[in-house]
């Protein structure tokens, strides 16, 4: 997984570009739009992200699972044969926890298995 800032992106119009590929948003919208939501600015947010983002990839890559109930659960899955690639995995909470009412307790119903 990861979050795309400065990266540049190939020049399409709407007759090029793939019409079945969802839009990728950018750290530019979620910081925008987090700083929206909570009233902090701009570079604060940005700050915060950065260190939890950096924090949640040093937890994968030492082979730890993440679980944040307003997202899901994230899960490096590394293939026993050799040379096979790590494949990331996500079980994405079906409603943020501020969303759910009292029903059910805002983490992901459907989680990954190793057989996926």
């Amino acid at each position: 997984m990861r979050l795309v800032d400065e990266m540049e992106a190939p020049e399409q119009d709407e007759a090029t570009a793939p019409a079945d590929l969802p839009e990728m948003i950018r750290k530019k919208q979620i910081v925008e739009q987090t700083a929206e939501l909570t009233g902090m600015s701009k570079g604060e947010v940005r700050r915060v992200l950065d260190a939890a983002l950096g924090y949640i990839r040093e937890t994968l890559n030492d082979g730890n699972d993440v679980h944040y109930p307003t997202l899901g659960k994230i899960k490096i899955k590394v293939p026993d044969r050799e040379g096979a690639k790590p494949q990331i995995r996500v079980a994405l909470a079906k409603k943020s926890p501020a969303d759910a009412s009292d029903e059910g307790d805002g983490q992901p119903d459907d989680m990954y298995t190793d057989d996926e």
